[in-house]
């Protein structure tokens, strides 16, 4: 992307030496975010929405305006939607094809970083690029959020696809290339219309702050595929607003304004949360790589990288972006992204999902060209040694104590054999990582390794204990999410899917519960009945002489008060969270 250095070390395109690196990601990626993706049922709240709303699209062959539960559904615009309802067509309507789109997000998002990392020509050696778009790919796709989120169907993983490839895009443009202003604006106006504004507002303000730092906002923006970019980037997005104006008329208006300018200011009170929310979360969401945070922190803040950025170059260097500015365009895009979700009213864990593939370049870059190679192997021997010891604890330690705190329905998350052998697993990958980190650090002190800064090859490999932590990363995933996840859905979902089953054709209402699996799995209407709305319970039941009504096991009494006097009811013994009345 842009002008580059002229690679003499380069391989042909065709080549072992360009393919290894493509399918190891692909590999990685295939096993983090594909393993089981049907194998359970979908999580309440969120995941049958949409995957409902998509079945909906397809059943009303009305691709404009979303539903969901039979009712007008304008919380997102339609992206998200119609890749889920493709995928239906594709591989029938299932758990899998709603979750598809998420982990085939997840796996392009990987793939630009590195690829990003390759053509970005930061360095005149062929590998250390390729270094930097491969270590940036993997400590994106093995951070906890993200592997969580592709197994996910929500639109915050199709938001932050297309938050990246423009924010990536753009960087071709402040390389000196402004024709990527054309892929960016295509990307955005496909963000648009998965989350709205937010997709051009933040990857703009990702380019704005770069090249002001840089002092090449002129040049960025003052140009003819700026002004072409953002007609695309917003036509289409208006193209469906008119669509759904003209089929909705003035509620699209209210629901457009609602979530997109009352959410973030805070003129509704959705999900309120403290200013520091998101410091846990990516704190946890960044395991295991958050720990070297602060290395990648000393790296940019030295003075070299920053002489780097500000020092006049030789003409024929002046175009050519360095390792220093491809990491300084990483971190600030990491920066804003936190600040401002940071400052927005609405928060929640998803939102923040389009900082982790700019930690990921941005850390990949501070520890290949801007940390020397005996700190880095001390820094990351230390890290897993931590962890190693927390991992060891917490098995020893806190596990023994949670069957006391547990309710007894959950016992089984800790009590079955395949817990304490992910839970080995994790801690032999974690000493192992470091004594081989540690055994890095002192043949590079012994001068067993004494290179040049920035020049990794020799063997041992320096990313050894990188790629222990990959691997076992992938084993301890893969086990879980055919044992561990499917076990805490049958806690979540459990009684949701028995009393599907038991229910049959026989209609079907909740109270004061929002339980969307309900609606996907029985593929009709529930209506939602509330405390107090007698009128509604009376019109229920006149409708359906026989009828079930869902709540949680602690309302069963304050349902039954609801209830017609004189109205036969049975409670069900089935469920541990919840409980169904059978009404006749």
């Amino acid at each position: 992307m842009g002008p580059r250095h002229r690679q003499v070390d380069a391989p042909p395109l065709l080549s072992w030496a360009r393919l290894w690196p493509v399918l190891l990601l692909l590999g990685v990626c295939g096993l983090l975010f594909f393993t089981n993706l049907g194998g359970y049922p979908l999580f309440d709240v969120d995941e049958p929405r949409y995957a409902q709303a998509a079945r909906e699209m397809l059943q009303r062959g009305d691709w404009v305006t979303p539903y969901f539960n039979w009712q007008l559904r304008f919380d997102k615009p339609p992206f998200h939607y119609w890749a889920i309802a493709t995928a239906y067509q594709w591989f029938g309507i299932n758990e899998f094809s709603a979750r598809w789109v998420s982990a085939v997000a997840a796996t392009i998002m990987a793939l630009g970083v590195y690829i990003t990392g390759v053509a970005s020509g930061v360095s005149p050696q062929w590998r250390h690029n390729r270094n930097l778009g491969l270590l940036g790919a993997l400590l994106f796709a093995t951070s906890v959020e993200v592997i969580a989120l592709a197994h996910m169907s929500i639109t915050d993983m199709h938001l932050a696809l297309w938050i990246t490839l423009t924010t990536l895009c753009l960087w071709g443009v402040a390389a000196k290339t402004p024709k990527w202003w054309l892929a960016a604006g295509l990307f955005a106006s496909l963000g648009m219309l998965t989350k709205g504004p937010v997709a051009i507002v933040l990857p703009g303000g990702v380019l704005v702050l770069y090249a002001m730092v840089t002092q090449q906002l002129r040049h960025v923006l003052l140009n003819r595929w700026f002004a072409l970019a953002l007609v695309m980037a917003v036509l289409p997005f208006a193209l469906w607003c008119l669509a759904a104006y003209q089929a909705n008329g003035q509620l699209f208006l209210d629901a457009l304004y609602h979530h997109n300018v009352s959410r973030f200011s805070g003129g509704v009170a959705y999900h309120p949360e403290p200013w520091w929310y998101f410091v846990p979360v990516v704190l946890v969401g960044f395991l295991p790589w958050v720990g070297l945070i602060p290395v990648g922190v000393k790296a940019t803040a030295n003075a070299s990288f920053w002489q780097t950025i500000t020092q006049p170059r030789p003409p024929a260097m002046a175009n050519t972006p360095t390792p220093a500015h491809i990491t300084l365009f990483a971190g600030l895009w990491a920066l804003l992204v936190f600040i401002f979700f940071t400052v927005a009213k609405t928060k929640l864990l998803t939102y923040i999902l389009p900082m982790f593939p700019a930690l990921g370049l941005w850390l990949a870059g501070a520890l290949i060209f801007f940390t020397p190679p005996q700190a880095r192997c001390q820094s990351m021997a230390w890290l897993w040694g931590t962890m190693a010891t927390v991992v060891a604890l917490v098995v020893g330690v806190l596990l023994p104590l949670l069957p006391q705190w547990l309710p007894a329905e959950a016992l089984f998350l800790i009590t079955e054999p395949a817990h304490k052998v992910l839970a080995t697993v994790l801690l032999l990958g974690l000493v192992t990582a470091t004594l081989v980190a540690f055994q890095q650090a002192r043949l590079y002190e012994a001068g067993s390794m004494v290179k040049p800064l920035n020049n990794d090859d020799g063997p041992p490999w320096p990313y050894a204990s990188v790629a222990v932590i990959v691997a076992t990363i992938v084993v301890v995933t893969v086990g879980a999410m055919v044992t561990v996840v499917p076990a805490a859905n049958r806690l979540t979902q459990g009684d949701m899917m028995a009393f599907v089953d038991i229910a049959g054709d026989d209609a079907v209402a909740s109270y004061e519960i929002t339980r969307p699996s309900l609606t996907y799995y029985t593929n009709r209407a529930i209506p939602s009945l509330a405390r107090g709305d007698k009128q509604a319970m009376q019109g229920y039941l006149t409708r359906n002489p026989k009828a079930y009504i869902i709540t949680k096991a602690r309302l069963v009494n304050d349902l039954i008060h609801q209830l017609p006097l004189g109205t036969r009811y049975t409670v069900l013994p089935k469920g541990n969270v919840y409980r169904m009345l059978l009404v006749e």
